[in-house]
């Protein structure tokens, strides 16, 4: 998990903390996995840094667009053919990346070929524990423990209730409020 039970401890109210028993604590667990999935749908990237392999069109520009947040670049293969060899790995010094818009640009004075799913870039998404922005954190911490409190005033915006074992269904509309998508937003990919 990108953060811990004892992140989320803060964020409750008072009536449920520190009275938690080791079902609150599942609970809490199962609720931070499900907010994390909610986040990471809204925001089109993952939350846990992972690898991440996809393949791209150049439509022969310079440029060629990411469908998540770059961290890092592992390796760039440009290949017509699609065999995707190891001669067809594009060069460090042969590109920038523009990661304010998760953008791969080529500054060797060649276009990327226009040909469907002619890239392949492996590349590193997400973040750690130690380098979640606080920001991202404070909304999957703050939705979390509302989710929490919710449930343990038996609201009714929850369509489950959720138990050690069983899945939790959220009217997922009302799981982030306004100001957490304003928050959110500056971390959001539009889907290519």
């Amino acid at each position: 998990m990108i953060i811990s039970i004892t992140d989320i401890l803060p964020y409750l109210s008072g009536e449920n903390y520190p009275s938690l028993s080791a079902r609150d604590l599942q609970l809490i667990k199962s609720l931070i996995k499900e907010v994390s999935g909610i986040i990471e749908n809204y925001i089109n990237s993952p939350l846990e840094e992972k690898t991440i392999v996809e393949y791209q069109s150049g439509y022969g520009t310079y440029e060629v667009y990411t469908n998540h947040i770059i961290k890092s670049i592992s390796e760039i293969r440009v290949d017509p053919a699609l065999v995707f060899s190891d001669d067809t790995i594009l060069e460090s010094s042969s590109y920038i990346v523009d990661y304010n818009i998760n953008t791969i640009i080529r500054i060797d004075g060649l276009k990327f070929p226009n040909k469907d799913r002619s890239i392949k870039i492996t590349y590193l998404s997400g973040w750690t524990k130690d380098d979640l922005p606080i920001d991202i954190k404070f909304v999957l911490c703050d939705v979390t423990a509302k989710l929490f409190d919710s449930l343990r005033k038996k609201s009714t915006d929850l369509s489950t209730q959720a138990g050690l074992g069983t899945s939790i269904t959220y009217k997922k509309e009302r799981v982030l409020l306004e100001h957490h998508k304003m928050i959110l937003d500056s971390y959001k990919i539009p889907a290519i």
